[in-house]
């Protein structure tokens, strides 16, 4: 197991010498706080094992989610849609939410109020890089906000991510 991360000029080395990595200060600052939870030393391992192809647009690893944490994600995301709505072009609109917003829903019932802490924005990367992965979509968003797309084409999509997902 890797070693527990507290220091904070350690940190601020760390991220700045990951390969292929393009952290600002924002998201550095943002690091030192939520690395130094005990409770995330298997994220600290992974991120110092990253490989550039594992790192987020800003440079930032995306904490590994396995197959069933990812599943329950997304039947949350089901949930969340048929409850209040979807919507195109804004993760949220008079109580519904896009695809990522039901994602940040699913991991903080705040998240259409304030910013999301890093660690969960971070899985909602992760999710969203998955789904899109598996569909070959450009972007969530992109797919998410295409016109003349349907809320049916929208839960059929993700009844299918699911039912993958289970299958692992």
């Amino acid at each position: 197991m890797a070693k527990y991360v507290t220091d904070h000029d350690l940190m601020n080395k760390w991220v700045t010498v990951t390969p292929g990595n393009k952290a600002d200060k924002a998201v550095i600052q943002a690091a030192k706080s939520w690395l130094t939870n005990e409770a995330n030393s298997k994220v600290i391992e992974a991120l110092q094992n990253a490989k550039p192809q594992e790192l987020n647009t800003q440079g930032f690893m995306l904490p590994p989610m396995s197959a069933d944490e990812l599943a329950s994600m997304t039947q949350d995301v089901i949930d969340i849609l048929e409850k209040n709505g979807w919507t195109q072009g804004t993760l949220y609109r008079d109580g519904k939410a896009c695809l990522l917003g039901a994602a940040g829903l699913s991991i903080n019932e705040n998240a259409h109020k304030t910013q999301m802490p890093v660690h969960e924005s971070l899985k909602v990367q992760v999710w969203a890089k998955e789904i899109s992965t598996f569909f070959g979509w450009k972007t969530v968003e992109d797919w998410n906000d295409t016109r003349g797309r349907t809320f049916d084409e929208v839960i059929d999509n993700l009844r299918d991510f699911l039912y993958e997902l289970k299958g692992r």
